[in-house]
């Protein structure tokens, strides 16, 4: 029941940090970039920018400036900027990345795999 009430609490949050929007999406791959304005997280764009042309609407792909929205920082245990999150199509988070990804495949193997699935 406590995982429940918890996991009700922060999908509430998260919609209101998103401005009204599930995340992760329901029934879909979600990716969500966690990012500032700094050097590090507009690298990182180039590349999450990539994997949502590539996967189109076969994905879901949510920005939130952590800096600006402390609340949803707080909630997803954002250490590190930029901090990705993928979730698989049930929205269990299955990959973190606090920093980034460091290779542009690896992204890709991880959405590859669970769209498969």
């Amino acid at each position: 029941m406590k995982k429940f009430i918890t996991a009700a609490l922060l999908w509430l949050t998260l919609t209101a940090a998103a401005g009204a929007q599930t995340i992760p999406a329901p029934g879909k791959v979600t990716l969500l970039d966690l990012r500032s304005d700094c050097i590090p997280c507009d690298l990182q764009d180039k590349v999450v920018k990539r994997v949502e042309k590539k996967y189109g609407d076969r994905i879901s792909v949510f920005y939130i400036e952590a800096e600006k929205d402390q609340a949803a920082a707080k909630k997803f245990g954002v250490k590190t900027l930029p901090t990705l999150i993928i979730y698989d199509s049930k929205g269990k988070a299955v990959d973190r990345r606090d920093g980034g990804y460091t290779k542009e495949n690896t992204i890709d193997a991880v959405i590859d795999g669970l769209l498969a699935q």
